[in-house]
């Protein structure tokens, strides 16, 4: 299968990848509003449990209710999507490290890590979307701590609320045919 092929396939499987960017969107709002009204160690926890929830009910939303097909075994561009979830894990590590002193940076560091992670998903889809994505939430990650921004909770805000017009606007994109 070649690579075009490979990404109109997950373009279809996974609807652009929309419903996932929904999903991640609506875990940092959470994430967001725990930070801002409860405790900041509690929102920690919703980010990394929501997140770990994050492809499991995007796939289950995508097979279920939109009915859309799996990925067939020779595509092999799915595969970098878990290959980099590294990417998050140490995001999130690293900002935790940090927390204790600076608690936005926590979110600030892991927003970065989900922006970086975003710009192979032109590699995996084929949209450029997912480029200007990713370093839309890096760039808010770098100003949280650029500007020492004192709420992780604005900045978890910013970054689903960001993610959730990017879920509608990939929702919206019609993928280009295989070449």
């Amino acid at each position: 299968m070649n690579i075009k092929a490979a990404q109109e396939e997950l373009c279809s499987s996974y609807a652009n990848g929309a419903i996932g960017v929904a999903v991640s969107g609506m875990v940092w709002l959470a994430s967001g509003i725990a930070a801002l009204g409860l405790d900041p160690r509690l929102a920690m926890a919703v980010l990394f449990f929501g997140g770990m929830a994050i492809h499991p009910l995007s796939t289950l939303i995508v097979r279920q209710i939109l009915k859309r097909p799996a990925v067939s075994a020779e595509n092999s561009l799915e595969m970098i999507g878990l290959l980099t979830v590294p990417i998050i894990l140490l995001g999130l590590f690293a900002g935790y490290l940090v927390s204790g002193d600076k608690p936005a940076w926590f979110f600030a560091i892991a927003l970065m890590a989900v922006g970086a992670r975003y710009l192979t998903f032109k590699t995996i889809y084929g949209l450029s979307h997912y480029i200007v994505l990713g370093f839309v939430l890096l760039a808010i990650g770098f100003a949280g701590i650029w500007l020492a921004l004192p709420s992780g909770g604005l900045i978890a805000i910013a970054g689903g609320a960001i993610e959730l017009i990017a879920a509608a606007i990939l929702w919206s994109t019609k993928p280009k045919a295989a070449a």
